[in-house]
């Protein structure tokens, strides 16, 4: 699985959820940062009054998204529990996998054209 990925997602939260997101999210970047080194980045942002997260994701690989969804388990049904996904884009070559993963949750796929990370 070829090149890296980068992931864009804004995800609304629900009425009540905001502490629960918090602390999820604590947890998740936690154990990325322990047990995902293809992970290159994983931020994570929110609007003024705290409705909405962005996040801004890089992966190695497909391989190593993969590897992710494993690290966090069922916590990720758990989020979705208190979060709606507004919009996924995925950047890069994504394996079909991969997109297997993604696409049930309205992902959006995109193929590089060009450019550079320096």
């Amino acid at each position: 699985m070829a090149g890296p990925i980068q992931l864009y997602g804004e995800i609304a939260i629900k009425d009540g959820g905001l502490a629960t997101v918090k602390e999820m999210m604590q947890g998740a970047i936690s154990t990325t940062k322990e047990k995902d080194p293809g992970v290159l980045s994983y931020q994570f942002y929110f609007n003024d009054d705290e409705t909405v997260m962005y996040a801004l994701e890089t992966y190695r690989d497909g391989a190593a998204m993969l590897q992710h969804f494993a690290s966090l388990g069922d916590g990720l049904e758990e989020m979705f529990s208190v979060v709606t996904m507004q919009a996924m884009h995925v950047f890069g070559e994504v394996p079909p996998e991969v997109a297997e993963a993604l696409t049930p949750m309205g992902a959006k796929y995109f193929k590089s054209f060009g450019g550079f990370t320096r």
